[in-house]
């Protein structure tokens, strides 16, 4: 038995409510009664919140699994800045209460599970624009380490 995933399949109302994009499908081959082979596809009951590719839930912080994050990890290089531009700018329309744009820098508050040292579960990231050996682009992530209690102090004792 062979069991692909294929989007749009036999997809029913409830099953575009839930979120599925698709369905699992069942591929076998049984023996016919003229004594041929035949290919038989039905569908596999799987649940919809079990998919592989389902609606992503909207959330006010975005997590890791985030396709643009995604590419930021695996360090995707941009042949433009428009390019570039363009995947911020979506990025940013998308989660506009949590993303703070700046001159070549974003800041990112990503959703996270809570460590056994930390109470929160949103971190802060930089991202930063840089340019590789080649010339594209690509956006570097790392932790903000900006300690705001600090600066105040400071401000207070200059």
């Amino acid at each position: 038995m062979f069991l692909p995933w294929v989007r749009g399949y036999d997809i029913t109302p409830e099953d575009e409510q839930a979120g599925a994009k698709g369905k699992i499908m069942s591929i076998r081959y049984e023996l016919a009664e003229s004594d041929e082979w035949r290919i038989v596809a039905e569908k596999f009951p799987l649940p919809a919140n079990l998919h592989p590719q389902r609606r992503r839930a909207r959330h006010t912080h975005r997590n890791c699994g985030h396709p643009f994050l995604r590419s930021v990890a695996k360090e995707k290089r941009y042949v433009s800045l428009e390019q570039a531009g363009a995947d911020v700018k979506a990025f940013h329309q998308e989660y506009p209460q949590a993303v703070i744009p700046g001159k070549k820098v974003m800041y990112v508050m990503i959703y996270g599970r809570p460590q056994a040292d930390k109470k929160q579960m949103v971190t802060n990231y930089l991202l930063k624009l840089d340019v590789d050996e080649t010339g594209r682009f690509l956006f570097r992530m790392e932790l903000n380490t900006f300690d705001d209690k600090s600066a105040r102090a400071m401000l207070k004792v200059v």
